[in-house]
């Protein structure tokens, strides 16, 4: 590799810049709504998902301005020096403050989503609402884990996908009967292909 190559990576890099921006956003809207949230069989329980989604990326969005805040006093401070080193180091900074930039819109990006998602909930739950609903939750869920793992050993497909089936809205959520648990299947559930 020579100074050329180099430096025609440097240009092609200057050239993605906005498309670097562009695309910032580690979970799409779709992947947040249907494999975050509704990942959970009730209301209480995906509400209590989003809510804590919307707190973590708060702190993190917080966390990421104070970090963004101190890189620029850094590289302010290290750019005035006249030392290469000290102005190397500086650079590197910049990097580092690309880099939180970048993060930080596709942090933003999340949050506007999550904050979407929330407002769809006509209730806003408390704790005492959450956990009042969990037997309904927890029956649901493992009634739901069951009829995944029987539809798994049946079709031979994982039941992870078929869940990321039901997540995505390509098929309905499938739910086990307790009785047919204790007594065994009356009638053998089959995923069939739509056509």
């Amino acid at each position: 590799m020579n100074e050329l190559d180099v430096k025609r990576v440097g240009e092609m890099a200057a050239k993605l810049k906005d498309a670097f921006l562009a695309i910032q956003q580690p979970r799409s809207d779709f992947a947040l709504e249907h494999f975050v949230m509704q990942d959970h069989d009730t209301a209480e329980r995906q509400y209590a998902q989003v809510v804590e989604e919307l707190r973590r990326a708060y702190s993190f969005i917080r966390t990421l301005l104070l970090d963004r805040e101190r890189l620029e006093i850094e590289i302010s401070r290290l750019s005035n020096s006249g030392d290469r080193l000290t102005q190397i180091d500086a650079e590197k900074k910049g990097i580092e403050l690309e880099d939180i930039q970048a993060t930080l819109v596709g942090k933003l990006r999340e949050f506007n989503c999550l904050f979407k998602l929330w407002e769809t909930f006509p209730t806003k739950f408390t704790a005492d609402d959450i956990n009042k609903a969990e037997p309904e939750y927890w029956m649901k869920r493992l009634s739901r884990q069951s009829a995944l793992d029987r539809l798994s050993a049946m079709n031979g497909v994982r039941a992870g996908n078929i869940d990321a089936l039901r997540q995505a809205g390509i098929i309905p959520t499938p739910y086990m009967d307790f009785k047919e648990v204790l007594q065994g299947p009356q009638d053998k559930p089959q995923i069939t292909r739509s056509e």
